[in-house]
């Protein structure tokens, strides 16, 4: 598997390189972004999500699609095909919930290139307590956040395990309403990055027990369906904070997940068969079974 992802991120680099050495000679048009940080270094994440579109002359109010977008982890991205004139460029980090443009950028016949700057981003790290004591190596941490006094977008950022608890990869400046879960149980917490990006640390986080959904789909008949189905949950956790937690079951229609405490709307979908919503009370440290009845759509 990890030989298998270094080999797609070579041949999408090499792609890179051929069509950035080949712009000269060609009639084409091209636009070579590459994404760094504010000291100057490649951004390397596989999250980006790069629009970019033309903004025809004449026509103030429209946007159109433009370009063929070819990318790598490496913090490099290739437009091509793309027709000259005045375009709008606008860059989701989905892991870090950034969200920068649009830029107002002029597209020439031929070659292009483009340095986007991200904001500054800061490491949060703290410890988490398990019967009120540290607890090393708490497993399969998942962290996902809201910024305060924003749209309440909620996104996923990379959380890594330390000694005695958890490291944030990375923040932009502002205030965020943060749910952290494992599989021992979840912590809510708030984090306010400054401008200065001078963190205090973070207090201790106790886990609170969970409780864990046992989930199964099954066809009209109670049968489970031998398919991979998904099932997403939502719940207000924080005023205005309701994390989206998505969950796949195996081969067997069957899964399990860890929640915290309270009520979860859910929403069930598997191709070839009819959407299903429904709702979950979920009891800490108890275990709870969520049987979804799918019936397939007609001609299926």
């Amino acid at each position: 598997m990890k030989n298998s992802r270094l080999l797609i991120i070579l041949v999408a680099t090499m792609v890179l390189s051929l069509i950035v050495m080949a712009q000269p000679a060609s009639k084409l048009t091209w636009l070579h972004i590459e994404v760094r940080l504010a000291d100057d270094t490649l951004f390397s994440t596989s999250s980006f999500s790069p629009t970019l579109y033309l903004l025809p002359e004449n026509k103030p109010n429209t946007r159109v699609d433009d370009g063929t977008l070819i990318s790598n982890e490496l913090g490099e991205m290739v437009y091509s095909d793309l027709t000259p004139g005045t375009h709008e460029l606008s860059l989701m980090v989905l892991a870090y919930g950034i969200i920068d443009g649009p830029k107002t950028i002029e597209i020439s016949q031929g070659a292009n290139n483009f340095t986007w700057k991200l904001p500054p981003l800061y490491p949060v790290a703290g410890d988490m307590l398990l019967g009120g004591k540290p607890k090393a190596e708490i497993l399969k941490l998942q962290c996902q956040l809201m910024a305060q006094g924003g749209n309440g977008r909620v996104f996923s950022v990379p959380i890594l395990n330390t000694t005695n608890g958890y490291k944030l990869v990375g923040l932009p400046v502002g205030k965020y309403t943060a749910l952290i879960y494992c599989e021992r149980g979840y912590a809510v917490t708030e984090y306010d990055i400054p401008a200065d990006g001078k963190i205090s640390p973070p207090p201790p986080l106790p886990v609170l027990a969970a409780g864990r959904v046992l989930l199964q789909f099954v066809d009209k008949y109670n049968k489970p369906l031998p398919e991979f189905s998904t099932i997403t949950l939502r719940r207000e956790i924080a005023p205005n904070f309701i994390p989206v937690i998505k969950v796949t079951t195996d081969d067997n229609g069957a899964g399990a997940i860890d929640l915290p405490p309270g009520g979860w709307r859910w929403s069930a979908a598997l191709t070839g068969f009819t959407a299903s919503v429904g709702a979950v009370t979920v009891v800490g440290g108890e275990e709870t079974e969520l049987k979804i009845k799918l019936e397939k759509l007609p001609g299926n």
